[in-house]
């Protein structure tokens, strides 16, 4: 047999919310508990800051844009 598939990369997901930490990340050929396969949470202490949050007017980046309101 010529060629693998590689492993794919998990990525923590310390608080749960769908959405890893991309500093934190291992290569396993399936899932791990408490890694997911996205690596896009700017907030990996809380569950209600990720990439789909709704921006508050609370001067923190809800929704992982780069952009504090």
């Amino acid at each position: 047999i010529t060629g693998t598939n590689p492993a794919p990369t998990w990525y923590r997901d310390l608080d749960m919310d769908g959405y890893g930490d991309a500093l934190v990340s291992v290569v396993n050929c399936g899932p791990l508990v408490g890694y997911v396969g996205t690596n896009n949470d700017c907030n990996d202490n809380n569950a209600f800051i990720h990439p789909l949050s709704l921006e508050a007017c609370n001067n923190i980046d809800d929704d992982c844009d780069g952009l504090i309101d």
